[in-house]
């Protein structure tokens, strides 16, 4: 690209003086317009570009065509183009700017398929050679334990590459790289050098907004964990604090960290504070109408709170069109005020030793957090021993109390390894943990993994809000898939306005709206407690926070031994346990996870140019609890319960010419539950799961231009396959809406009970659904 630019400006430069200046004076002036270019000042312009077609088939032999009718076809074609920016216009200061254009493909000539906008935008500096600062957007991490982003999945071992790239487009759209936390505000750092024995001294400050006073739409997808969350009417009765990603304050955070790296840089100490804190001046209402949405006779209509029950008994037209004043988010009301403290010391032993082929350091962490929470208790009268009466209102005193909720977090790794002059190299990193269940900190904590439901969301649309607990939920749609700008179908067809009120649904609103499971999102504690509940068990069983999750201690270890660059074995083993039970019936949780699997380049072994990659893994995961003696004498179920969980990979990849190649995939999860483990109480969860079966293959050829930069052309299926527990005759949420659980005579009718003479359901229900892929794939970075 920066060649291109220069021949672009030399071409220019030519016609523009080329009528009044000499060959000489041109060549002056081309050379000094060169000479810029390579200089410090002048415009760099980089970028990348991702084209995407991905139309997804689903069918089901069990889907009734008459029950549900939405399409069993989606089709998401979308090019984006982020286009990077940097111009310097002097020695000591730049500004860098993404600027992202959007088209989606299948509705190209509609406007709302098409945006411009500026996704990143700093201004960054130096001040001589020790101080450097930025303002606006930037990207920061410290510690697993202090400012960090973890991924919130684990255990991918040798996964296909023909996965791998799906995976890292959906995280490139979402403005991720590695495992730092996107910030916006200000970062000043000093640094310098002392050389020798003395080291470096580093020293950073950061001031920066997490969230913004924000108005979302209950009903809608974009910056919600689950659309009407807080609607005990659409969840029957039920409220889910922490749905809403709206906010009534901004958020801040302000933080310091200091460190210093003596005896030439192989001893660390560091030593960091921060504080989140809601601000509360910014406090902000907002108007909302005073109804309630609400299906009578399988319409959407409204209702007041007054009106609610006349409503449901007898639907008759009413007027809802009273606004009162609210709160933006009524599940978010409280300001967070968290403190962060941690200190961290290490040394890199083989670097003290100056052994370059031996790999020894260690590293260890303490950390604390203090959050004020919050309770409410009614004021008694001393007099009477009565709650005490407001006489203004005749209401009751309600008094706020603050709580000092402490919490502590250990975290302390060692890496070793050798490379051998035969060229063998043995690599080991073992992490220990030790957090408590009262340790937060929303800066480390927050992962950048929430599974969603990616592919066919139209055809359940009222319950892709349930994410892992959607009937057609899969883990592979959720890791591989995304679409930046998709537009759903309505529930209902029609050339009248009708179709826009009653088509809705209640997991989105019929208008575009971003479907990736990857973001970059600081969460709420509220929130992150609901992601607890809704967690992917295949991918996010034991370290769904990462390093700094909460109510964990145990340990974590990978082991890698390569050969010659051409050969690689990995390993993996971890043990943790709860520190503390999250459910009252239950005893702390066990978790146990190991798994291996090689890498093998064979044309490399062969001193081939090209590759030829096979690739194998496998990792199996438990998860043991068991009841309390409470819980013991109210369910008549065994003792102890456990999930089981395998995860298989197998890829191959091979060029057999000059950039062009063929790349293959293959995925497996079996997951087991009993009586005991299939319980859980998360949103949509109403029939226990008892077995989960997904598979999924995928081929294609593939034009490799460089690292990047390719061409791909691939066909893939995915299958998923769920058994529910059906004993209690419910049709719930995380089944389809054409599922049958009653029992039937040879002539179709359902079987009666003699005796009560109720419905007879089936004890266990058993679907399976099949989703066709093909994909198109430009990726371009330059």
């Amino acid at each position: 690209m920066k060649m291109m630019y220069k021949i672009l400006l030399s071409l220019l430069v030519t016609a523009s003086v080329a009528s009044a200046q000499s060959d000489y004076e041109m060549n002056q002036l081309l050379k000094a317009k060169q000479d810029s270019l390579e200089a410090k000042r002048g415009l760099e312009i980089g970028g990348s570009v991702k084209g995407l077609l991905v139309n997804s088939y689903m069918s089901s032999d069990q889907e009734k065509a008459e029950i549900n009718k939405m399409p069993n076809v989606e089709r998401s074609q979308f090019v984006t183009a982020d286009l990077d920016f940097h111009f310097r216009p002097y020695d000591a200061a730049r500004f860098n700017m993404i600027l992202r254009f959007q088209a989606g493909m299948q509705n190209y000539f509609a406007n709302s398929a098409k945006s411009i906008s500026v996704a990143w935008l700093n201004i960054e500096g130096n001040v001589g050679k020790d101080f450097y600062w930025v303002v606006g957007d930037f990207r920061q991490q410290y510690s697993p334990l202090t400012l960090f982003s973890p991924s919130g999945i684990d255990g991918l071992l040798y996964e296909p590459l023909i996965f791998t790239r799906g995976r890292d487009m959906a995280i490139s759209d979402a403005m991720i790289e590695g495992n730092q936390r996107n910030l916006q505000g200000m970062n000043l750092q000093f640094r310098h050098d002392f050389g020798g024995y003395a080291g470096e001294l580093r020293a950073e400050g950061i001031f920066a907004r997490l969230r913004r006073v924000q108005l979302l739409d209950f009903s809608g997808a974009n910056g919600n964990l689950l659309p009407n969350g807080g609607d005990p009417i659409i969840n029957n009765g039920m409220i889910y604090p922490g749905s809403y990603q709206s906010a009534n304050m901004d958020k801040w955070l302000l933080s310091g960290n200091f460190e210093y790296l003596p005896v030439n840089k192989n001893v660390f100490v560091g030593f960091t504070g921060m504080y989140v804190f809601d601000d509360s001046s910014s406090f902000t209402l907002t108007s909302r109408p005073e109804y309630h949405e609400l299906i009578v006779n399988g319409q959407l209509q409204y209702a007041t709170d007054t009106e609610l029950m006349d409503k449901v008994n007898n639907p008759t037209q009413f007027s809802a069109g009273k606004y009162q004043t609210a709160l933006i988010n009524p599940l978010e009301t409280e300001p967070q005020r968290t403190t962060i403290m941690a200190g961290r010391v290490g040394a890199d032993v083989a670097g003290i030793m100056k052994n370059s082929a031996l790999t020894l350091d260690v590293m260890g962490e303490f950390a604390m957090s203090n959050d004020k929470l919050y309770e409410y208790v009614t004021v008694v009268d001393p007099t009477t021993g009565a709650p005490a009466v407001d006489p203004a209102t005749g209401a009751a005193v309600i008094q706020r109390n603050e709580i000092d909720d402490n919490g502590m977090a250990i975290l302390a790794t060692l890496n070793a390894g050798y490379k051998l002059p035969m060229g063998l190299d043995l690599q080991l990193s073992v992490n220990y943990i030790k957090n408590d269940s009262n340790w937060y900190n929303n800066l480390a904590q927050s992962p950048q993994f929430f599974a969603s439901r990616i592919l066919n969301t139209d055809k359940d649309g009222n319950t892709i809000r349930f994410g892992v607990n959607s009937p057609l939920y899969s883990t592979f749609g959720a890791l591989y898939y995304f679409d930046p700008k998709f537009t759903p179908v309505s529930t209902q067809l029609a050339n009248t306005d009708d179709p826009t009120i009653k088509g809705q649904t209640n997991s989105y609103n019929i208008a575009p709206f971003n479907k990736n499971s990857w973001s970059n999102y600081v969460y709420t504690r509220k929130e992150l407690m609901l992601l607890s509940t809704m967690l992917d068990p295949a991918v996010q069983m034991s370290l769904p926070n990462g390093l700094a999750t909460p109510n964990r201690n145990g340990i974590k270890a990978d082991l890698k031994v390569g050969f010659k660059d051409f050969v690689e074995v990995g390993a993996l083993f971890s043990m943790l346990n709860q520190d503390k039970s999250d459910n009252v019936i239950m005893k702390e949780a066990q978790f146990m996870e190991y798994g291996a699997g090689l890498k093998f380049d064979v044309f490399k072994m062969l001193n081939f140019s090209r590759p030829l990659e096979l690739s194998g893994s496998y990792k199996h995961s438990v998860k043991t609890q068991e009841l309390t003696d409470d819980g013991k004498a109210i369910l008549p179920v065994p003792d102890k319960g456990e999930l089981s969980l395998d995860f298989i990979n197998a890829g191959l990849y091979i060029q057999y010419m000059p950039r062009l190649g063929f790349s293959a995939g293959l995925q497996m999860i079996d997951m087991t539950l009993d009586a005991v483990s299939s319980m859980r109480g998360a949103p949509g969860y109403v029939n226990p799961l008892l077995k989960g079966k997904q598979m999924q293959w995928m081929a294609g050829l593939d034009y490799t231009v460089g690292d990047g930069v390719y061409l791909a052309l691939n066909y893939g299926w995915i299958t998923t396959e769920n058994t529910y527990n059906t004993t209690s005759g419910v049709l719930g949420s995380n089944m389809p809406d054409y599922a049958d659980i009653m029992v039937r005579d040879a002539d179709g009718n359902v079987v009666k009970d003699p005796e009560s003479g109720k419905n007879v359901t089936v004890p266990e229900y058993t679907h399976k659904f099949s989703q066709a892929v093909v994909q198109a794939v430009l990726n371009v970075k330059f």
